[in-house]
């Protein structure tokens, strides 16, 4: 502190240099023409590839994706009545909290590709979002998600909320009502704290009705991305509501490519993300007397089914968020919920709302730089860039207590670590789809539960013919220590004052339990080549379980940023 002081007196402030004489966002809308049932949302940017000498900034630059989650409760008697809502305004308002995203917009996003004057940058490769989540939780510190979580719908999950119910849900993290510890039930069904913090951006309403509707007026003192909407169908009845969601991006939260990628002038660019939407998701409920709370009857069913579910559904019960009862005794009917782009199909459910915004839009940056810095930095057009890439192959359905010995496909060069996430597949889950296509549970948003009895032991990576550890390792907390806690963290995580990385070595342990293989310490050498890699583990759990693999090495080109060409 007296050093500062001191150099802050002997120093006196000036003026600020100018960098940027100018800069601004171009808006650019999707090529879809508002259709979006492929759930694939393309961007042809050529038209912005010569802005005036101006340069694209991709650090800054936002994509936004406008989402209708909607959920239908319907009767499946002839002319019966079935009302999301009981008659008591207080019930009306517990059950607006019905529905959220997953822990993260980007959940969103399966595929990424991205073309730079016709040469393929980012290839498809399924669950960048589970890249992306990696990354921020390892890299990000709680300041970061004080100042940068809202962008991203980011609040991190309770790991000690879980339950099982084998009946008719199989695994869930879900719960937002909270729980009073006791000696005999202890921590036992304890609220997800991160999901109910992300209730506040999808379920803000007045707790005002219209007459005779028992219709949810939208609050306007609110931000507009975050309103519901309602369809009040069946004669008054209400059996429908949206959740209207802006999903916004900066291109460098997406994929490390736009973290490294130049300022560059006339960039023709191509980019297309392919996203977890349109599944359908399907419950039966059963009833027993007048205005009593519904029960879940059955095993759930999906149809249309994508790699990941980007949103969670609240249980049923008062104080539970989704206060689900019936105007007459013995009724059965569905709970269908459904996440798209603008609106889901109106066919499917006849009470979707379609977003107020009916188009993905590319908010492009362009920066003009002044005279001085300009003629410094086009000195040299070519600019070399370097970023982590990452590849995923998925290992399913490994049984209980066996082996896994996996080629994965491809070889590469310049590797620096290989992860492993563990989650339970869709007959550990009790025979229910896996836990990450759930919409009742937080995976990939965290790990599984039931890693806590280890899901790997006996591990080991090959590259070619050579092992990377003398022996197999038994892994358990010391991966934690040594691998884990230090990947992506500031410092490797050695300065307390300094850190980073959300995930404690509690919830390391149980539920989230991912393994990190370093493969980076050799000698540079080593690194041309291309090589196979095989991985090889066993599944210690009681549970049949999925793997994802990522396999993380360096990608390397030029850019001349002065014409906006690839240098290879």
């Amino acid at each position: 502190m007296d050093a500062f002081i001191l150099s802050s007196a002997a120093s006196p402030s000036q003026g600020k240099e100018l960098l940027f004489e100018n800069k601004q966002w171009i808006e650019i809308p999707d090529s879809n023409s508002g259709v979006y049932s492929s759930g694939k949302v393309t961007f042809n940017l050529d038209n912005i590839s010569n802005s005036g000498g101006d340069y694209f900034n991709a650090k800054e630059t936002i994509v936004q994706i406008p989402l209708n989650l909607c959920v239908e409760v319907k009767n499946t008697l002839a002319n019966a009545s079935t009302t999301l809502f009981n008659s008591a305004p207080a019930t009306q308002v517990a059950s607006r909290f019905i529905a959220s995203l997953k822990n993260g917009s980007y959940h969103l996003i399966d595929k990424i590709n991205y073309k730079l004057n016709g040469n393929e940058v980012i290839v498809n490769d399924s669950f960048e979002n589970v890249k992306i989540h990696y990354k921020i939780m390892t890299k990000w510190s709680l300041d970061d998600v004080v100042k940068r979580g809202d962008e991203l719908h980011f609040a991190q999950d309770n790991v000690d909320s879980f339950d099982y119910d084998s009946a008719t849900i199989g695994v869930a993290n879900n719960r937002i009502e909270e729980k009073v510890f006791t000696s005999t039930l202890g921590f036992q069904t304890q609220a997800n704290d991160g999901r109910r913090e992300r209730m506040k951006k999808t379920s803000r309403s007045k707790s005002t009705f219209t007459a005779g509707l028992g219709a949810l007026m939208e609050d306007t003192d609110l931000d507009s991305r975050y309103m519901d909407r309602v369809a009040i169908t069946e004669n008054g009845i209400l059996t429908t509501v949206n959740f209207q969601i802006m999903a916004s991006f900066r291109l460098g939260d997406i994929h490390p490519y736009f973290e490294s990628m130049p300022l560059t002038k006339n960039p023709s660019q191509y980019l297309a993300l392919t996203l977890n939407v349109n599944a359908v998701h399907s419950f039966n409920v059963t009833n027993g007397g007048v205005n009593t709370a519904q029960a879940i009857t059955g095993k759930f069913s999906t149809t249309n089914l994508t790699n990941t579910t980007p949103y969670q559904l609240s249980p049923i019960g008062a104080g539970f968020g989704f206060d689900l009862k019936i105007a007459s005794a013995n009724q059965t009917g569905t709970i269908r919920s459904c996440l798209a782009v603008k609106q889901v199909s109106t066919s499917s459910f006849s009470g979707s709302v379609s977003h107020s915004l009916n188009q993905c839009l590319f908010q492009a940056c362009y920066v003009r730089l002044a005279p001085t810095y300009n003629i410094e930095y086009a000195k040299e057009p070519v600019k070399p860039i370097v970023w982590e890439e990452t590849y995923c192959q998925s290992i399913s359905n490994v049984a209980a207590n066996s082996s896994v010995n996996q080629l994965i496909s491809g070889a590469f060069s310049n590797l620096r670590k290989v992860i492993i996430l563990p989650y339970l597949s869709a007959a550990g889950n009790d025979g229910f789809i896996s836990a990450i296509q759930s919409c009742v549970s937080s995976e990939p948003a965290t790990g599984s539960p039931l890693v806590c009895i280890p899901a790997i032991s006996e591990m080991n990576v090959r590259l070619g013919i050579n092992n990377v550890y003398p022996k197999n390792i038994q892994y358990a907390w010391e991966n934690y220590l040594q691998s884990f806690q230090g990947d992506n963290c500031l410092h490797g995580g050695l300065d307390a004052g300094l850190s980073s990385g959300l995930i404690s070595q509690h919830e390391w342990e149980t539920a989230y339990g991912w393994r990190v293989v370093d493969l980076s310490r050799k000698p540079e050498m080593q690194d041309l080549p291309a090589q196979q890699i095989t991985v090889q583990f066993k599944n210690s759990s009681l549970k049949s379980m999925d793997y994802l693999v990522l396999v993380v090495y360096e990608k390397r080109m030029g850019i001349d940023t002065e014409r906006g060409l690839v240098v290879l």
